[in-house]
């Protein structure tokens, strides 16, 4: 009996020669060789099925636990369970074996510090039961669980009385599973281990309401407590193109902490009709463009967020001017999230490291929004949204989009993509707008981060963030192929539960470019992915400015008014990276930055293998 080790990149020499050996014996039992465009070969294949199959054991382990069932969970009847096309078998321990402790005091239903008996043996963070309901703490003082977020996974906040009992109940599950049922029976293996506790997402998307402001509108089914929630939209109402551009991305964290920057432009103008908005008081801006090219940008509505709740999150349109049922998706985030905060810096005009403080922890990502500058909740001429992502210095990526306003030409507009650089500010007022500052990440620190500004702006300039504190990150980038089919990306080093993408739509470049468009899109799973497209042409007079939405591609890349050049679904996450499939592609190769989200390595220490005997 031969063992070999491998990842989910491909197969090793060995292995390959092996496979190539069996061929004759798979073609007579007809076993076919499945291969993708990476060229994935059958045991592989088979592989990720086991590794799907342990998953399936998990899943099983997680619900006895809700259900109440103790970590103990080896028994008979969890041995050799059939699922698909093999087995797995479970198997379980405590992780955490506190002896059950009482409150020390009377508690209402919001306080966030809960005095206990003794914390003695209780994980550094978790959850907990008291009565009919749970709560999340993200740490131990003396004998106090705090920063705790109440009535979490549907529960509802409730009081409890001095001597009400405390419970905890941490696991590491472990599952294995095996393929059977081909020439190969219980040869090919995968063996996963997570913690129970783990990363909360959800993605989705939902319609502006109609009625006169304010609106109240609250989003449920989420299944938890965000500690986040990202936004991004186009002002539309169906998945399809649709002239002029009036797009824009926001996040919160709280309803004192919430960012928004939108942009608009006009399709089919004479002279480029561009506009701007950016906003520390609300989540999502709609704006419009009025068509008379001078200081005409209209703010359409807008919502602040009023609060994170135990199933999702509740808005307040304080500006509501039309009816439309415009779609705007959302990224929620949470479990393993442990601190989150949505704030502003100032990049400032002094060149080399700056410093950005009063963060309040040390983040382990680091998201960047920017709309240029000018004052905050006011109409600006010129257009301007930016988006980066940080994990370290090594991984960061960055892109921009900048119209000028009033340009005869219509070709003031310009785009830029790095993966060099977190933040890229270009001048719209410009004609073309031109390089304004370029900064790189350089660390997470205690307190914050730090960035360098390889070129300082000429004067101070507003950037938001968005701080994640939890969870496992990786930024990195791809080049979409040039033809239809599944596309497997990995070295991400764990297995996501949500990734972001956005592209400017061209190869790899490092300069200003004339040409491009922007796409950002999401997923959290197949069935939960969300887009959106947008393009102001530099090469067209009169302007051509159009945009799409969808609620079924994880990345549309395009060319106004109308044509999709390249899309993608999300085919599946695997245990290193994740796999999309084409559904539309041509040539060149696009650049596509991507953040990658996941739990602690606590919950996604997989431990899996390939055994050839």
């Amino acid at each position: 009996m031969k063992h070999k080790l491998l990842n989910n990149s491909g197969l090793s020499i060995i292995a390959t020669v092996m496979v190539m050996m069996l061929l004759a014996l798979f073609a007579a039992v007809g076993v076919s060789l499945v291969t993708t465009g990476s060229s994935i070969g059958l045991q592989e294949e088979q592989g990720d099925a086991a590794f799907y199959i342990a998953e399936g054991g998990i899943e099983k382990a997680i619900y006895k636990f809700k259900t109440g069932t103790a970590c103990a969970l080896v028994s008979s009847g969890e041995t050799d369970i059939p699922l698909g096309q093999g087995t797995f078998t479970i198997d379980s321990s405590t992780l955490y074996n506190p002896t059950s402790t009482t409150l020390s005091a009377d508690i209402d239903a919001s306080v966030a510090t809960i005095p206990v008996g003794s914390t003695a043996n209780y994980a550094p963070q978790g959850r907990i039961w008291i009565d009919s309901e749970q709560i999340f703490y993200s740490g131990i003082s003396g004998n106090n669980f705090v920063n705790s977020i109440r009535g979490v996974a549907g529960t509802t906040p409730a009081v409890h009385s001095a001597g009400a009992s405390v419970h905890q109940n941490q696991c590491k599950i472990q599952s294995t599973g095996k393929i059977t049922t081909n020439p190969l029976a219980n040869s090919i293996q995968r063996v996963v281990e997570k913690n129970k506790e783990g990363m909360s997402a959800k993605q989705g998307w939902f319609a502006k309401p109609a009625g006169t402001a304010p609106v109240s509108q609250s989003i449920t089914g989420i299944g938890f407590k965000p500690k986040a929630v990202i936004f991004f939209w186009t002002r539309q109402t169906a998945v399809n193109f649709s002239a002029n551009v009036d797009a824009g991305i926001g996040f919160a964290t709280g309803s004192a902490n919430e960012r928004a920057v939108a942009i608009t432009t006009m399709d089919n103008s004479a002279k480029s009709d561009a506009g701007r908005r950016r906003s520390e008081s609300n989540a999502i801006i709609f704006l419009a463009n009025g068509g008379s090219v001078s200081s005409d940008t209209s703010l359409v509505a807008q919502a602040e967020l009023t609060s994170l709740d135990a199933d999702g999150f509740t808005l307040n349109w304080t500006t509501n001017t039309d009816a439309n049922a415009y779609r705007i998706h959302y990224i929620a985030l949470g479990g393993d999230i442990t601190n989150a905060l949505a704030s502003t810096f100032t990049l400032n005009k002094t060149g080399g490291d700056q410093g950005v403080t009063g963060v309040g922890f040390q983040p382990d990502f680091v998201m960047f929004l920017w709309g240029y500058t000018g004052a905050v909740d006011s109409n600006r001429d010129d257009a301007e949204i930016g988006v980066g992502f940080a994990q370290s210095s090594t991984a960061q990526g960055a892109v921009v989009f900048a119209a000028q306003n009033n340009d005869n030409n219509n070709d003031a507009k310009r785009w830029r993509q790095r993966t060099d650089n977190v933040i890229l500010l270009l001048n719209p007022a410009n004609d073309p707008p031109t390089e304004d500052a370029v900064a790189s990440f350089v660390s997470m620190d205690s307190d914050g981060f730090t960035v360098n500004k390889s070129n300082a702006p000429p004067t101070d300039r507003p950037i938001f963030y968005l701080a994640l504190k939890g969870g496992r990150h990786k930024v990195s980038s791809f080049n979409q192929p040039d033809a239809t089919g599944n596309q497997p990306i990995t070295g991400v080093g764990f297995k996501p539960e949500q990734l972001v993408l956005t592209s400017f739509n061209l190869t790899a470049q490092a300069g200003i470019v004339a040409g491009g468009a922007i796409s950002l899109g999401a997923a959290q799973l197949p069935t939960a992915r969300g887009s959106v497209w947008f393009q102001d042409r530099s090469d067209s007079d009169p302007s051509e400015a159009n945009m799409y939405i969808s609620t079924t591609d994880i990345i549309t890349l395009a060319t106004g008014p109308s044509t999709v050049n390249a899309r993608a679904d999300l085919a599946y996450f695997g245990v290193d990276g994740f796999t999309l499939n084409w559904t539309t592609a041509n040539a060149p190769q696009r650049q596509i930055l991507y953040w990658a989200i996941g739990p602690n390595v606590s919950e996604s220490n997989i431990l899996w293998r390939e055994v050839f005997q």
